[in-house]
């Protein structure tokens, strides 16, 4: 593909430029499947596996793995994440209950602060869970608990 002619800099553009394309419509992909808030879950699994694929450069063409692995995986994220939906819908009451704060004491904003808090902890360890799940075939909870342990360790460096 490339010219042994063309200067060093024209190949590490036209590499630089393609890497991006792929990424974009690899995020393209994973907005487009993961619309019906249904199917975030293997939408993101996908997209998380063909990241990985790109990265041990065992893939070129990663919009086909990801559209193979949303296929293949659909019904097994669930079965895999289900603690995810779980977490997802006692944050979404959390949220439900504190944003009417009417009847709620003025001292109970405390708790409110740290749901809010919580539930970022919960955004941020659970983007780790999908790349370490991707790349270690242990067990759900050593998953998370490895996840936690990269952000904890990422702090204090």
């Amino acid at each position: 593909m490339f010219n042994e002619h063309m200067p060093k800099q024209s190949t590490v553009i036209v590499k630089a430029t393609e890497w991006f394309a792929r990424l974009a419509l690899l995020n393209l992909m994973w907005l487009l499947f993961s619309l019906p808030i249904i199917t975030i879950l293997p939408a993101t699994e996908g997209l998380y596996y063909s990241l990985y694929r790109i990265r041990q450069h065992q893939e070129k063409h990663p919009y086909k793995q990801f559209l193979t692995y949303f296929k293949a995986e659909f019904l097994n994220s669930y079965k895999r994440n289900w603690p995810l939906i779980v977490l997802s819908v006692i944050f979404g009451i959390d949220f439900l209950i504190l944003w009417n704060r009417s009847a709620i004491p003025e001292w109970f904003s405390i708790v409110s602060v740290a749901i809010g808090l919580l539930f970022v902890l919960f955004l941020i360890v659970t983007s780790y869970y999908f790349a370490v799940a991707q790349q270690t075939e242990r067990p759900l909870k050593e998953q998370w608990l490895l996840s936690f342990y990269l952000i904890v360790k990422g702090l204090y460096q």
